[in-house]
């Protein structure tokens, strides 16, 4: 059930003044993921606002506000970097200084801030084995097959190729980031061409040096 975030907010509110700091942070997390699904900039700055001053008694309270504060950033991050693609706009990072956690809260706070961070972890462990499972397949069908290097030191190709395809991933990566940060071009387009962009340094890298 969507949670409605108006009056979570008062349940928060209600809670910081009886001193349930606890029960105030998981009112305001069921706030933030209510004002997500409305689209609500206003009413998730509000909650920034609020949970960065809100009193934690405890470095388990402190670690859990952090979480929240870091995932209601996150959040408008989102919705702003939306809005500005909607209206054609340059997007400008409202929080450049925000900062991810260093600390991992160890109560149960909601399960919306845990899904948030336990994603991103999933996610680049995804990206790190698929990378790697990638190189791993391209350099034996670039070696066996559209170079026919087979005869070369395959423990000497195998290091070059990877760091060949590994600048081509920061080259695409920066592509990338200048498009939709700079340039507010929705991410598949951005990526699309930030594939292109890299293709023609990844096939000369292992043209002229990998597999010459």
């Amino acid at each position: 059930m969507t949670p409605t975030p108006d009056r979570e907010l008062a349940e928060a509110r209600a809670c910081i003044d009886r001193g349930d700091e606890n029960g105030a942070l998981k009112h305001l997390d069921r706030a933030r993921r209510g004002y997500v699904e409305q689209h609500d900039v206003a009413g998730l700055e509000h909650l920034f606002v609020l949970a960065d001053v809100l009193d934690a008694a405890n470095e388990r309270l402190r670690d859990s506000r952090e979480n929240l504060v870091y995932a209601i950033g996150q959040n408008i991050r989102a919705e702003t970097r939306r809005a500005a693609q909607l209206s054609g706009k340059p997007w400008q990072d409202p929080y450049p200084d925000l900062q991810a956690p260093t600390s991992h809260t160890r109560i149960s706070l909601t399960r919306g801030v845990k899904i948030a961070i336990g994603l991103g972890v999933a996610l680049t462990i995804a990206a790190i084995v698929a990378f790697s499972v990638a190189v791993s397949s391209n350099f034996f069908w670039n070696r066996h097959w559209t170079f026919t290097a087979g005869h070369g030191h395959a423990g000497f190709q195998a290091a070059r190729f990877f760091a060949v395809s590994v600048a081509a991933l920061l080259i695409n990566l920066a592509v990338l980031e200048a498009l939709v940060t700079g340039a507010s071009l929705g991410p598949l387009p951005a990526q699309a061409i930030a594939v292109a962009v890299a293709m023609p340094f990844n096939f000369l890298g292992n043209k002229l040096w990998t597999f010459a």
